[in-house]
């Protein structure tokens, strides 16, 4: 079962598991659960357009400073359209439960339970559920959360040759996953905790022989469970669009099941005011899956908008670092553009990355503001990288 893919000039043997619970369900579960808001904000479209792994369904957000305290509990229904390069045109549907204690403290964040679901061009869709708390005054941030997707996508091989020749075959992937996640006040702006979770999938593929590009038929079901550490600092003074301050997650992630592997991740994001209409800003991610990591778990482009103008998955190895820089303007109280570049690079590891292999990307987009209490724009961007790629969504890229 896990020399299925063959003939890669990088790899010549390519393991085959194809995990995507962690794709649309992970994606829409975070979109769920982060966003204490009369209009609901995403990170990018239910992470269709790339193939996440199990570290990555939950990365808390941190609470919102543009409004303290949103008075009253409330229920929250809204779509959302979204465009991506390998989804194509689809929506999202997301119902929240906003509420809060009285008891709590003013600038305590409210909890959330969401429900939603999403459905795209190529007849992916999900459905996903869960809970994010703020207990004690934000001293505790307890996670819960699972749900389901039937996902269709393009696999195109592992290591940057592989890429090049621009072939793929299809997956089909049902997946269902799980989570529960814990994190503690250290100091103020410092949350670390533990996270648990858990995903059954099957994934099928016919494979392609167009020599020297060859990936086997695969037809598979892999259970996998882990446990990790995490740790998130925040200072920034939004949620949703700041304009001061740093935000920076870690985590440690150590898997078990089919296959034995551990993943560490690292990011960094700065912003920079430039009086009250721009503001400038920049991102460090890095990313390394050691041991006998399946494909799915591998790093690739698409996962958290690193880069845009590069179909999610289709670059993907062990190690990976990106870098991209934003610049933000304001044109009116609604309206808005940025402009943006970036570089980054994949390989089967640290010591292998040489800059011969040195992705790029750059574009433009337009915001449209779509609240009236908080900074939360419409997102529509073009980016170039190795194709011409248009995207469409709620909230800032990073």
């Amino acid at each position: 079962m896990r020399e299925h893919f063959q003939g890669s000039p990088v790899h010549p043997l390519v393991r085959t598991v194809c995990s995507a619970a962690e794709v649309a369900c992970t994606g829409l579960f975070l979109v769920l659960v982060a966003s204490p808001l009369r209009a609901p904000a995403q990170h990018d479209v239910p992470a269709t357009d790339s193939v996440l792994t199990t570290e990555q369904i939950a990365t808390p957000q941190p609470p919102l400073r543009d409004s303290p305290a949103l008075k009253g509990n409330e229920w929250v229904v809204v779509p959302i359209p979204t465009l991506s390069p390998s989804q194509g045109f689809g929506v999202q549907v997301l119902g929240q439960y906003v509420f809060k204690h009285a008891a709590q403290a003013a600038d305590t964040p409210s909890s959330i339970v969401g429900v939603g679901g999403f459905y795209t061009e190529e007849k992916s869709w999900g459905l996903g559920a869960g809970y994010m708390g703020h207990w004690q005054d934000d001293t505790w941030r307890p996670m819960a959360g699972g749900g389901y997707a039937d996902l269709h996508y393009d696999f195109y091989g592992i290591g940057n040759a592989q890429a090049d020749y621009d072939l793929s075959v299809p997956v089909d992937q049902q997946a269902t996953f799980g989570l529960l996640q814990l994190m503690r006040r250290i100091i103020p702006g410092l949350y670390a905790g533990l996270r648990l979770t858990a995903s059954q999938t099957s994934a099928a593929s016919g494979g392609l022989s167009v020599p020297p590009f060859e990936l086997q038929p695969f037809d598979i079901d892999v259970t996998t469970v882990s446990a990790g550490l995490v740790a998130q600092w925040d200072t920034r003074d939004s949620q949703f669009y700041p304009t001061r301050g740093q935000y920076a997650n870690f985590s440690a992630n150590f898997n078990d099941g089919d296959y034995s592997y551990q993943v560490y991740q690292a990011d960094w994001n700065g912003y920079y005011s430039f009086g009250e209409s721009t503001v400038l800003a920049a991102r460090v991610f890095l990313r390394t899956a050691e041991g006998d990591a399946p494909f799915y778990a591998l790093s690739s482009f698409g996962m958290h908008n690193d880069l845009r103008g590069y179909k999610g998955g289709k670059y993907r190895d062990h190690f990976m670092f990106a870098t991209q820089v934003e610049y933000r303007r304001k044109l009116s109280d609604r309206w808005g553009f940025v402009v943006f570049a970036g570089v980054g690079e994949v390989a089967p590891s640290f010591s292998d990355m040489s800059g011969d292999n040195l992705l790029s990307s750059a574009g433009a987009g337009l915001r449209f503001r779509v609240a009236q209490s908080h900074p939360i724009n419409l997102r529509l961007d073009w980016a170039y990288g190795d194709e011409s790629c248009v995207y469409l969504g709620v909230n800032e890229a990073f």
